[in-house]
């Protein structure tokens, strides 16, 4: 009793009134009723963070201190107050805890505060209180614990099933898609799962624009990945926009030769970011007939080409670089096998840019032997012919850097010296030309399309041989 009078004194003098420090601590970690009026007066403070941080001041909550009467003070409470100290307490108090509130919510009569109580056992793993606790459940409880998804949670005990059944009259009712798809999330799959998936995306009233639409689809996407990709491909054909930053789930999506598809891409103008994604679609059949209308409309253009003209070429060049690389590959071999100079200055270019979305990763990674061999016949084709210029072989190096396949490097280097005679020789031209009192042109250098390109293949060759140009 002595030393009892000492504590209380002690804890007294250590305690502030209404704040919630250590010495709260030390009081809740006894679990001793003589502290039960400042620990509730805590507790339902009006201010929430006052209330949260009480509640869980302690490594773990001693129900002990809440005094004898614990019960009937918790079902007094008003049913805000109620729900959060009762989730709380099991949330962060020990094993009594638990079973207090569970067994204060067998006579719990609000459908909300039941349900938050559920939850927090769920989480706490006390299976045999849950399934009491469902047993004389409201009807309310059961479609608010489906809505949250807890028909995953429990779908291996007794409970799965009805929580199942009623997650699927919740989507029943549901006519918005986006809710509809939130509230798919929490299913089990199936075909019927699948169908609704599908159904949901492909609708035209379904928001993409959503905040939240993206991050549902990816979730989605890794329980239903094809009912997801279907979808999207049929949006996409359909005209109706897709989720900024879903444009990864096509990857999987099958290829297709559609002529409706070439039509689609070779449309006027700087394209969307939907007519971009549509591009994934494209197989190599019309990667090529797309490529081939690009150096027609490359052909056509000149100084005094209209602005539509220039957006035209360039929407289309856009959309090229964002098709797959393997039937990009594929058609670029095709239509590269040529002598013509300007073509082959042109998607050199293409390919260098291929795949660069801006999004700051690295492109993905063209792998093709026969690519690889065109390239290497562009580079011999600009290194022999007195038409192809400095600025042509330099886009060759881009698209060799672009591949970064060492067997090109000799290529590489053969063009850099090119570059570098290209130079000297540009300027006495333009020192012979001052003498006479022409007009200069601008000298362009490529030095960082050569470095760039270099830097991609990388390696001990790469070393050496700027090693020997600088001591040359």
């Amino acid at each position: 009793s002595l030393v009892k009078n000492d504590v209380l004194a002690f804890v007294g003098r250590w305690h502030i009134q209404g704040r919630v420090d250590r010495a709260l601590r030390f009081m809740v970690t006894t679990g001793q009723a003589e502290f039960a009026t400042e620990i509730w007066l805590l507790i339902t403070a009006q201010d929430n963070q006052t209330q949260l941080r009480a509640l869980r001041v302690a490594r773990r909550f001693r129900p002990g201190v809440l005094g004898p009467d614990a019960t009937a003070r918790l079902a007094a409470l008003p049913t805000e107050q109620r729900e959060v100290v009762a989730s709380e307490l099991i949330h962060h108090g020990d094993a009594n805890a638990i079973e207090m509130v569970a067994t204060y919510a067998l006579t719990e009569s609000d459908p909300e505060v039941l349900s938050e109580i559920i939850q927090a056992l769920t989480f706490r793993q006390s299976g045999r209180w849950v399934q009491k606790l469902l047993e004389k459940a409201p009807e309310q409880v059961w479609t608010d614990l489906a809505k949250r998804g807890y028909g995953r949670e429990l779908a291996g005990t007794a409970a799965g099933p009805r929580l199942q059944a009623e997650l699927i009259k919740l989507t029943q009712q549901i006519t918005n898609p986006n809710e509809l798809l939130s509230n798919l999330l929490n299913g089990e799959v199936g075909s019927a799962f699948e169908t609704e998936i599908s159904k949901a995306i492909a609708n035209p009233e379904f928001k993409a624009d959503d905040r939240n639409a993206a991050y549902l689809l990816q979730e989605l996407h890794k329980k239903a990945p094809q009912a997801v990709t279907s979808a999207l491909v049929t949006r996409l054909r359909a005209g109706l926009a897709i989720p900024y930053g879903s444009e990864s789930l096509l990857d999987n999506a099958p290829l297709s030769d559609d002529d409706n598809l070439t039509q689609a891409l070779l449309k006027a103008g700087r394209p969307k970011g939907d007519e971009i994604s549509l591009a994934r679609l494209a197989s190599a059949v019309v990667i090529k007939a797309l490529l081939n209308e690009l150096a027609l409309r490359r052909q056509a253009l000149n100084r005094s080409s209209s602005e539509q003209q220039r957006n035209e070429f360039y929407g289309l060049k856009d959309v090229i670089q964002a098709t797959k690389p393997e039937p990009f590959a594929e058609a670029l071999v095709t239509v590269g096998d040529t002598d013509e100079i300007k073509k082959i200055g042109l998607f050199a270019e293409v390919l260098a840019g291929h795949s660069h979305d801006h999004s700051g990763d690295p492109p993905k990674e063209i792998k093709s032997n026969t690519l690889t061999e065109t390239v290497r016949a562009w580079a011999q084709k600009t290194l022999t012919d007195a038409m192809s210029g400095r600025e042509r072989r330099s886009e060759v190096a881009r698209a060799i850097g672009r591949l970064a396949d060492p067997s090109l490097l000799g290529e590489l280097v053969l063009l850099l010296d090119a570059d570098i005679a290209g130079i000297a020789a540009d300027r006495e031209n333009a020192l012979a030309a001052r003498a006479k009192g022409q007009a200069i042109g601008v000298l362009t250098l490529y030095d960082t399309q050569y470095g760039q390109a270099f830097l991609a293949i990388g390696g001990a060759e790469v070393i050496k041989a700027m090693q020997d140009r600088l001591t040359a």
